[in-house]
């Protein structure tokens, strides 16, 4: 079970805690009270006991956040739904094709059973956040991204061995502009390894500047402070949330025409 999955189940029950993928003190205290409420031991970890009980069913029509919870769970086995907490076609579409692969009932309706193979419910409770440099797998990338409703990468894009605080960037960067993101960009090897601050080291990502990416284009543009070209690329710098963001406006001699920004 991924953080950002415990977070929705805790507040579909009732608690206060905001879904941001770090078990902290916030989240620690939330699945205590939680624990309290329905006589469970209240250690702040979700075993086995107190999965059980915040685990609900969900099928289509279903909304709120245990549905985001199901979705965030879909999205990390690389399903491209995002979690808006509307049970429709899309979310029932990836469960069953997920009960499929694992040898379920194929109804589309996420219960116990569905529940139990998403998810091994063990959840440490670490009494502060990550590290700002911590590193995220590809599982827990997506399922922050889907949490925040980005969509999974297109393409061939990794986001393995990314770092948390440049998918909390990317995340602020939607809440902030209100646009869709569209990732292009992120680890897969094929770009540039200079420097300390590179896409493999887990720095950056490319967003798409067409269609969709038109609106984030235009958000940096207007909103941003604009600063020296780097190279022949025009450049824009701003603070998402507390992390300083680089955006270059990237026109490759090959390839696409991107946003390639930095979160630092």
């Amino acid at each position: 079970m991924n953080v950002t999955t415990a977070q929705h189940l805790l507040a579909a029950a009732g608690q206060s805690v905001t879904a941001d993928g770090i078990y902290g003190p916030n989240t620690q205290n939330a699945t205590a009270a939680f624990q309290r409420s329905h006589g469970l031991t209240a250690d702040g970890i979700i075993g086995p006991n107190t999965w059980n009980k915040l685990t609900q069913t969900v099928r289509t029509g279903s909304s709120g956040s245990a549905v985001k919870a199901a979705q965030a769970q879909l999205a990390g086995y690389g399903n491209r739904i995002a979690a808006d907490g509307a049970f429709g076609p899309a979310t029932r579409n990836a469960a069953v094709a997920f009960q499929r692969s694992h040898g379920l009932t194929a109804d589309g309706i996420i219960g116990p059973k569905t529940w139990t193979k998403t998810s091994t419910p063990t959840t440490p409770a670490p009494t502060t956040p990550a590290p700002s440099n911590g590193r995220l797998t590809q599982r827990q990338a997506l399922a922050q991204l889907a949490a925040a409703g980005i969509k999974a990468p297109v393409g061939r894009t990794s986001l393995a061995g990314v770092r948390a605080r440049t998918i909390q960037g990317v995340i602020a960067l939607k809440k902030a502009s209100g646009c869709t993101i569209v990732i292009t960009g992120g680890t897969e090897s094929g770009h540039s390894t200079r420097g300390n601050h590179s896409h493999a080291n887990g720095y950056k990502l490319d967003l798409r500047t067409r269609d969709e990416g038109r609106c984030v284009t235009n958000w940096i543009k207007t909103t941003q402070r604009k600063g020296a070209p780097r190279g022949t690329d025009a450049r824009w710098h701003g603070t998402l949330a507390g992390i300083s963001a680089e955006y270059v406006y990237e026109v490759p001699r090959s390839g696409g025409v991107h946003w390639d920004i930095t979160f630092i």
